[in-house]
């Protein structure tokens, strides 16, 4: 069984969590000491096993479903507050208040810019024009 902030292939362990619903919307809370603990603060990939038995004849159908998708960890008070995508929110609305997730998280790893990079988009930002071809910069 595994236990809070234990890491597994689909990232950190952490545990089961109430699905709540607000204006359409579904999101899961998770406490800030575990996301803090972990070093889960922004956009976050979530692997979530829908646990739903018992909450009428959809979440006894979708009850141990798994699903992915990739989200933004918003403070929320003393928590997070993690937003299912519209997709999902509109299929699981109904479960809102009833069932739960058991709820893995890991960071979005995204490769960091080269110093080239970077500094062309700031030249492109700033409004100067970009001259490809030659890397030289020196006349011939």
């Amino acid at each position: 069984m595994l236990r809070q902030g234990q890491a597994s292939n689909f990232g950190v362990y952490m545990g089961r969590r109430n699905l709540r619903g607000y204006g359409g919307h579904v999101y899961v809370h998770i406490p800030a000491s575990l996301v803090a603990l972990n070093g889960l603060a922004g956009r976050v990939v979530a692997t979530a096993t829908l646990n739903s038995r018992g909450c009428g004849q959809l979440g006894d159908r979708l009850d141990g479903s798994t699903f992915r998708f990739t989200g933004s960890l918003a403070r929320a008070g003393g928590s997070y507050r993690l937003l299912l995508p519209r997709g999902y929110s509109e299929a699981l609305i109904e479960l809102a208040d009833c069932a739960s997730v058991d709820l893995w998280l890991q960071p979005v790893v995204e490769p960091k810019p080269s110093e080239r990079e970077r500094y062309l988009r700031i030249a492109q930002l700033l409004g100067f024009e970009i001259a490809h071809g030659g890397e030289s910069g020196g006349q011939g």
